[in-house]
Order: C-alpha cells, then sequence, then structure tokens
C-alpha cells in the first residue's frame, strides 16, 4: 500500500473512487442507463455512496453531467 501511494500519489481507495467516477462518466455520456444502474456498473455499493463521490469529483450530480456530456 505505501509502493502504490508512492508511486500514484494516491491511496488505492481514492484510486479506485476515481476510476469508477470515470467509468461513470463514460456511461452517462454514453448510454440509456439510469443513474442506478450506472452507480452499480461503475462499481459503487450504493447510489448514496455514488452521488457523492460523483459530486465531489466532478463538483455537479450525475444527471447535470448526463445533460452537459450529451451538448444540452
Amino acid at each position: 500500500m505505501t509502493l502504490f501511494r508512492r508511486t500514484t500519489g494516491m491511496t488505492l481507495n481514492q484510486y479506485l473512487t476515481r476510476y469508477r467516477v470515470a467509468t461513470a462518466q463514460r456511461l452517462l455520456a454514453t448510454t440509456e442507463l439510469s443513474v442506478t444502474e450506472i452507480a452499480l456498473h461503475s462499481g459503487f455499493g450504493s447510489q448514496s455512496r455514488f452521488f457523492e463521490a460523483f459530486a465531489a469529483a466532478c463538483g455537479m450530480p450525475p444527471s447535470r453531467y448526463r445533460r452537459q456530456a450529451r451538448g444540452g
């Protein structure tokens, strides 16, 4: 874990959360899956944790991100 943190500059948990949010961003922009389905497909254990992590990383809720990603 220490080596991972030294190499990446983040903890494994932070890395996984970033990866999951990036996956969710891609799915929001390219699919018609519901936000709940995207949360689960991205690896989040609950919708509330997904909303919390997504808003912290992107500065907006997933639904607004989807509208903006699609030019709306």
